[in-house]
């Protein structure tokens, strides 16, 4: 491709994204590429995904196949990403905070190996049906096992259950190995339970559990106007008691932030309340470099709104044409436009 033919090109991409913004999704749904599932169970989204983000809750019940469409367990079904991105349309899904990872997941029926029925055979179904007095359960793991996944020290976790799950939660785990899996990061966290019994799965499931971690969090001191910059003297930090979906800013992130709206006194400041100060401001000349392959265009264009690093902001051209282009900024006087990433707007392929 000659020099002109790639300056063509580049300014056409120019022009679409001037038209099509790329936001940053605040919910990630990466979907896995196998799923096992129990028998007569429907198939939820929490079964063939990681759900992370403020909408777990609201999408992990999410019905992808229903058990009477499940084939037996010598068959398997695949769901497209097709499929699940059609459902949560169904569901109003605002994909402008929405990323959606992965192609097709192989769903699977899980088969139980059936032994003998000897009186040991006999004694293991007993124990799945009366949980063992005194002895470890799926309830007395948990807080542990999910003090390592969000790396805390286990007396930083307060565990709630649900009385629907009383039966998994209370399943033995003597003599069995235990496989624990969280798969969301949601005020409730879904957790995937499996238990094996020699060469056969004697339970599985997904725990919905309450979670709250104790942090070092920020609290405001008094109350703070919008624009506001956070300082030493209207922050403080304590220790609280927060669910893990909560995006909290550590100290060093705290002071010279800017209050995105206003913050009331005692308030708990989390990262959504805050905005890096801008280094880039709205009438400011800016230097975009415009990436398409190992290809670079440096062009001068004028800022039409204030930008902190990181942030993807509106820029205008210089020349005749006033094009309007959106790009990242990336420091004092300096932005970056990815041209290639534009044509994933709003979708993961």
């Amino acid at each position: 491709m000659t020099l002109a033919a790639r300056i063509r090109r580049l300014s056409a991409l120019l022009a679409l994204l001037a038209i099509v913004g790329v936001g940053r999704a605040a919910t990630t749904i990466t979907l896995r590429s196998v799923a096992r599932v129990a028998p007569n169970a429907d198939v939820r989204l929490v079964d063939i995904a990681t759900i992370e983000g403020p909408e777990t809750d609201r999408w992990s019940e999410l019905v992808v196949v229903s058990a009477a469409d499940l084939p037996t367990h010598a068959a398997w079904r695949e769901v497209g990403v097709k499929d699940v991105r059609a459902l949560l349309d169904a569901d109003k899904a605002n994909w402008s905070r929405v990323l959606l990872r992965g192609s097709t997941v192989r769903v699977g029926v899980i088969a139980r190996v059936e032994a003998s029925p000897t009186d040991a055979d006999t004694r293991s179904r007993a124990s799945q049906e009366t949980p063992i007095a005194n002895g470890p359960t799926v309830r007395t793991l948990l807080p542990a096992r999910l003090a390592a996944a969000f790396r805390v020290a286990p007396r930083d976790v307060r565990l709630t259950f649900s009385p629907n799950d009383a039966a998994l939660l209370d399943q033995p785990t003597r003599g069995r190995t235990v496989e624990l899996t969280p798969t969301g990061r949601g005020d409730r966290v879904p957790v995937r339970v499996t238990l094996y019994e020699g060469a056969s799965i004697a339970a599985q499931g997904v725990v919905r559990v309450g979670l709250r971690l104790k942090r070092q969090a920020p609290i405001a001191t008094r109350a703070l106007r919008r624009g506001a910059r956070l300082t030493a003297d209207n922050t403080e930090m304590h220790t609280r008691w927060v669910p893990p979906s909560l995006d909290l800013p550590d100290a060093s992130m705290l002071i010279g932030a800017i209050a995105s709206d206003r913050i009331q006194r005692d308030q708990l400041i989390t990262a959504r309340d805050l905005r890096a100060p801008a280094i880039i401001e709205r009438g400011d000349r800016v230097v975009v470099h415009a990436l398409s392959g190992s290809f670079v265009v440096r062009t001068e264009a004028r800022a039409t709104a204030d930008g902190a690093v990181g942030d993807t902001i509106a820029f205008e051209s210089l020349d005749r044409s006033k094009r309007r282009f959106r790009a990242r900024v990336a420091g004092p006087g300096r932005a970056v436009l990815d041209v290639a990433s534009t044509s994933l707007a709003g979708e993961t392929r």
